[in-house]
């Protein structure tokens, strides 16, 4: 159990180091290279859900933030739709940041007992996720109005995973659906006390996702303004960058 912890350790550390190689490079050269994991990931990920059911594994949804991420990460990049570019790159980020953590931690736990297989293509495809956002968060400074996006993009995320039960198959296997239920609250309370503490729970949440937002901002400001020193470009001119809120 402990190998997969330290295997998923590596190689989040070299993603890190990727990222890191991607961002010195060109514009051109940078954004031929992410464009091309993304392909990769948009080819692999279509194929995959749409051959499900034809190699006996049912009808599968995308309905968990990052799965969602596979298909709307890539489409963004793809398509060059500026105004949501932050979007893929905050979900990108956020889903490949918070899949390697757990790893990380408990990865023995949470994946020891799935198949190899399945576990180094979700690394994979996490993985994929992560450098983008990584990459580009380096690279870009996101306006702080861009919040906005982020919390309307999580909306709908969870509005869309919820009119998706009926197909989700089932639904404990997903961790969208124990966050939007509090299956995880009302694991370790009594049951005629979650109606009570329901809006509780939802407001916290709610608070989380906002502390989580401004330090994606902070990290943006403090990544590019990393970028901008290594091209030489003098303090006042940093300074000048809008703050997030």
């Amino acid at each position: 159990m402990l190998g997969l912890n330290m295997f998923a350790l590596i190689v989040f550390t070299a993603l890190n180091g990727v990222a890191a190689y991607i961002s010195r490079c060109t514009e051109d050269k940078r954004n031929q290279i992410l464009r091309l994991v993304c392909v990769a990931l948009l080819v692999f990920n279509t194929a995959r859900y749409a051959l499900s059911p034809l190699l006996g594994r049912g009808f599968r949804v995308p309905v968990e933030f990052s799965t969602f991420a596979y298909f709307a990460v890539p489409i963004i990049v793809l398509f060059n739709m500026k105004r949501i570019r932050s979007w893929a790159a905050f979900s990108g980020f956020t889903a490949g940041f918070f899949y390697y953590a757990a790893m990380i931690v408990a990865g023995g736990i949470l994946y020891g007992h799935s198949r190899p297989y399945d576990v180094y293509l979700s690394m994979a495809c996490h993985g994929v996720l992560y450098l983008y956002g990584m990459a580009d968060m380096k690279t870009h400074l996101y306006a702080p109005a861009d919040r906005y996006q982020f919390f309307a993009g999580i909306a709908y995320v969870a509005l869309r995973a919820h009119l998706l039960r009926p197909w989700a198959g089932a639904q404990n296997r997903f961790l969208i659906y124990g966050l939007l239920d509090g299956t995880y609250v009302k694991a370790v309370l009594p049951a005629t006390m979650w109606q009570s503490v329901a809006p509780l729970y939802y407001m916290l949440m709610t608070v989380l996702l906002f502390i989580w937002i401004s330090i994606f901002f902070k990290l943006n400001r403090t990544k590019y303004q990393r970028y901008l020193q290594n091209r030489g470009v003098y303090s006042a001119a940093l300074s000048s960058l809008p703050k997030p809120v």
